[in-house]
């Protein structure tokens, strides 16, 4: 079992479990603290954790302020370690681990009504092309107005960052071999 620390907020230097020989690849600690920063205040918001793994970002939402999170995970043994974070940091009360694939998931949290000011995407890199795809008619949805969507991808990989109409670009930055890019829904509907 592997350890990751949360680097901001609240629980800024707890760490949490990763598991071992997975297919998880926590986002690195030096590319969340450049992503919170430019976040800024999550107090009060409501996040989801699309392709969760050990709950890097969606734990981190919470160390910074967010009052409820969704992680989806696919891999039971991985949402199992998850659900212990969730435990050890005691925030098992304001968040929900959905154990199915990603379309699966974003349909269970659509039947429950829920509305996301900020929701992470971050597959893994060799179909984040096809999951941005994806989730496009999902995001008028889950996503409130004013909302964003972080989608983590491999430097030089190509995707459209718009989304779908109604969303705008509004970061894009490369940090080592990660690429971050953030887009704003509209506040139309807010």
């Amino acid at each position: 079992m592997g350890r990751l620390r949360i680097v901001g907020g609240a629980f800024r230097g707890r760490y949490v479990k990763v598991p071992q020989g997975s297919m998880v690849r926590p986002t690195a600690e030096m590319v969340r603290e450049a992503l919170f920063n430019v976040l800024g205040e999550l107090q009060g918001c409501v996040v989801m954790d699309l392709f969760a793994g050990s709950g890097a970002l969606g734990l981190e939402a919470i160390s910074r302020g967010a009052v409820w999170c969704t992680f989806v995970e696919r891999d039971r043994r991985v949402a199992s370690v998850l659900r212990e974070n969730l435990v050890a940091l005691g925030v098992q009360e304001v968040s929900e681990v959905f154990v199915a694939n990603y379309t699966a998931g974003l349909g269970l949290v659509t039947r429950k009504g829920r509305r996301y000011d900020v929701m992470f995407v971050d597959p893994p890199y060799e179909i984040t092309g096809e999951v941005v795809e994806c989730i496009r008619p999902w995001l008028t949805r889950l996503v409130k107005g004013g909302g964003l969507v972080v989608v983590e991808a491999r430097k030089g990989q190509t995707f459209d960052p718009g989304l779908t109409e109604g969303l705008e670009e509004v970061f894009s930055r490369s940090y080592g071999d990660t690429s971050l890019c953030i887009v704003r829904r509209g506040e139309e509907d807010r």
